[in-house]
């Protein structure tokens, strides 16, 4: 690594410890409040879909567009009624999402099953196929008769994500510091 880019990591530890301690709470909060972290990640995304369709109208108004001008307004259109429905009713996009998700596991698993059907007849005994389209299959259809519970479950598996990025940012964030007092 070149040495000024390992004095900045050196000086800025901080930063890093700061995300990490960012990504245990917000994994924390996950676990203990799964509602509440549901709205706060659609409000997210609905404050992103926001910005990229005002983003979007800018472009539309400001000269002449790659893609064309339809296409851009119509992005921008899906963007801030997205990002504006995110905003005002965030459990029911949730709710939304949940259902494609759900959806998507079903059809995917189906196929799972029918492709090891067909691959049988050129690999013996194939059944992991099948038994992997049994099992997201059975996700679906589990989130498809309980979609909150499948909400609750996907904020818990996001949950685990930030407690483990978090829990790795700190350890970074202590062996960079420990280095910046060898550089310092």
């Amino acid at each position: 690594m070149n040495a000024p880019l390992l004095v900045h990591f050196a000086r800025h530890w901080w930063v890093l410890l700061v995300y990490g301690l960012i990504g245990l709470g917000f994994g924390v909060a996950c676990f203990v409040a799964p509602g509440a972290s549901v709205v706060a990640l659609v409000w997210s995304f609905g404050l992103m879909a926001l910005f990229e369709g005002a983003l979007s109208a800018v472009a539309l108004l400001s000269g002449p567009s790659a893609l064309g001008k339809g296409w851009l307004a119509l992005y921008a259109l899906a963007s801030l009624t997205f990002g504006a429905l995110a905003l005002l009713r965030p459990l029911a996009i949730a709710d939304a999402l949940i259902f494609l998700l759900a959806a998507w596991l079903v059809i995917g698993g189906a196929l799972r099953i029918v492709w090891a059907i067909a691959l049988r007849k050129a690999i013996d005994n194939e059944w992991f196929l099948a038994l992997s389209g049994l099992l997201i299959l059975g996700l679906g259809v589990l989130m498809l008769l309980y979609p909150r519970a499948g909400l609750v479950t996907v904020v818990w598996w996001i949950g685990l994500g930030a407690l483990i990025f978090g829990l790795l940012q700190v350890v970074v964030a202590l062996r960079v510091r420990k280095l910046s007092r060898r550089l310092m």
